[in-house]
């Protein structure tokens, strides 16, 4: 495992951000090459990255603060430091979903469209820098007993890594790279093309993504509160699946349909 990639010009480029920027620039690229698809400026979508990436980084680290706020409590000076990881999706996400609403209102862009083009485009960056946790150690799993048909696949970080060392662990990492691959393949040619109302794109990626994150809970290792047999992650994953459906089943009610018909790949 590699926690820092390199050192550029005297300064030292860590994997779990850089990899994040990689996975938001690549994102990115793809919404502005898909625009026009589905009637939307590129130059919107240029415009709504750099404020959802500004403001989803801020609420992605305020979610996480808040989920281990006793410990921010006693270290307020590590609230800032972004290079170890310590990011929340779900607080990203529901600042993001702000951002996008108040920019479709300013701009006079279509929202429920919008958030379907961003979320083909969030599957593939969070495939993309969930290589920057398995490099950096960060998400790590729980111990792998040697009689569980994962001891093939499991990790052992050295200990440079911010994972537990020695033991092999559930590869959670690598769970989450296949998974969020799979999800964007799945959007992208099977949903996309397809769909039958706008939202549906982002309702099956939000169904989809919390799933996954539901499943990888399980064998998740790291210092997360719980809640029965559920963890904090697990809890907040299932109330985003039930809104995803919830939102899903407004909106086809709604009957608001794509009026572009099937889009090409």
């Amino acid at each position: 495992m590699k926690p820092r990639l390199f050192t550029l010009f005297g300064v030292e480029v860590w994997s779990f951000p850089f990899f994040l920027l990689c996975g938001y620039l690549g994102g990115g690229m793809l919404a502005v090459h898909r625009a026009p698809r589905e009637g939307i400026d590129p130059l919107d979508v240029v415009g709504l990255a750099f404020w959802t990436l500004l403001l989803g980084l801020l609420g992605a680290r305020l979610g996480w603060v808040l989920l281990f706020l006793e410990y921010y409590r006693a270290h307020p000076g590590l609230i800032l430091e972004f290079q170890d990881g310590g990011l929340s999706f779900y607080g990203g996400l529901l600042v993001g979903l702000a951002t996008i609403w108040g920019y479709s209102r300013l701009r006079g862009f279509p929202f429920h469209r919008m958030i379907d083009l961003a979320a083909v485009s969030t599957a593939f960056g969070l495939s993309v820098g969930s290589v920057g946790l398995l490099l950096s150690g960060s998400c790590y799993g729980q111990p792998c007993p040697p009689t569980s048909p994962f001891i093939f696949f499991a990790i052992s970080f050295p200990p440079a890594s911010l994972g537990r060392v020695g033991d092999p662990l559930y590869p959670t990492q690598p769970l989450l790279i296949a998974g969020n691959a799979v999800i964007f393949l799945y959007l992208r040619i099977a949903v996309e093309p397809k769909r039958h109302f706008e939202g549906e794109i982002f309702t099956t990626f939000l169904s989809a993504y919390t799933f996954l994150r539901f499943f990888v809970g399980w064998i998740e290792g790291g210092p997360q509160g719980r809640i029965g047999p559920l963890s904090d992650t697990q809890i907040v994953s299932l109330l985003f699946f039930l809104l995803a459906r919830g939102w899903a089943a407004r909106l086809r009610s709604r009957g608001t349909r794509t009026p572009w018909g099937n889009l090409p790949i």
